[in-house]
């Protein structure tokens, strides 16, 4: 199921605007909610995951009012996106204890800094959880318990005239994928590309076929697939990622993946989760 996402802001084209661009990138969005007493009646019928709070809302009260109960009654992690630039009221936000304080921008390179952040408040959420239970032995379940995924051996449409004992779907665990890509060349001067399409690629250089759109796929995955560029995602927990080139290009499976400017800074981001960084280490 898609993480659910309640934006709490008065301006309504701030809203549409976000709406668009989160369920572009997988989420669920609840309605336009400009007040804090609207947000605490979406809440109680349908708890998110993870809410957005202007800080000046419609009303009364103040999004720092809601930030408060967020933590202290409902324990749903939530992320400021605010106008206000001013030392002030980032000194009367602190103490709610959000998961991030992000001022509004516009640009694309603003939105994508932004769902970045979203991302990995829900991790730091999941990963939270998962000590607390005593089954996960400290371990996230990323993608709850599941091990893997299926994919399939040929476009769909190829696959309809196939015989009736023929295998088409397999499972391929997490452990032995290397990368997903809708980048054909990467793979075989044969493989005809096609729209809403994209390939995912195993440990043994083995192609499977899924049908969508890459950037859905970002958002059911474990956080150790990491997006390196608008057709790239590269599993970093797996003995096929042998390592990094100047900082900027990945090795795997043999072959060379440039870590787009774009992408750069969540990937170090991801590293650093799962990795301790060697030129620390010994400071």
């Amino acid at each position: 199921m898609n993480k659910r996402i309640l934006i709490v802001e008065d301006e309504a084209l701030w809203y549409h605007n976000l709406k668009e661009l989160l369920e572009r990138d997988g989420y669920e969005v609840d309605e336009f909610t400009k007040s804090v007493k609207e947000a605490e009646e979406r809440i109680r019928r349908h708890k998110p995951d993870l809410v957005l709070v202007d800080i000046h809302l419609d009303g009364n009260e103040s999004g720092l009012e809601l930030g408060k109960r967020l933590k202290e009654q409902w324990d749903i992690p939530f992320i400021y996106l605010t106008a206000a630039r001013d030392e002030a009221t980032f000194v009367r936000a602190v103490p709610t204890e959000m998961e991030d304080y992000v001022i509004k921008g516009t640009d694309e390179k603003d939105e994508k800094d932004l769902l970045h952040r979203i991302s990995l408040a829900l991790w730091r959420r999941g990963k939270q959880r998962a000590k607390s239970d005593p089954r996960s032995n400290g371990r996230p379940k990323f993608a709850g318990d599941k091990v893997g995924m299926t994919a399939f051996t040929d476009y769909l449409n190829a696959l309809r005239v196939s015989g009736a004992n023929q295998v088409t779907e397999v499972p391929v665990r997490f452990d032995d994928i290397a990368f997903f890509t809708t980048d054909t060349e990467k793979l075989s001067k044969k493989l005809q590309p096609r729209s809403n399409y994209f390939f995912m690629v195993d440990k043994d250089n083995n192609v499977y076929y899924l049908p969508g759109h890459l950037s859905n796929l970002c958002r059911k995955l474990p956080l150790h697939f990491v997006r390196i560029g608008d057709g790239y995602v590269v599993n970093i927990l797996t003995p096929t990622f042998e390592g990094r080139i100047n900082g900027k290009t990945l090795k795997i499976l043999g072959k060379d993946f440039k870590i787009s400017n774009t992408y750069r800074r969540l990937f170090n981001e991801r590293m650093k989760m799962f990795y301790l960084d060697g030129r620390e280490a010994g400071k």
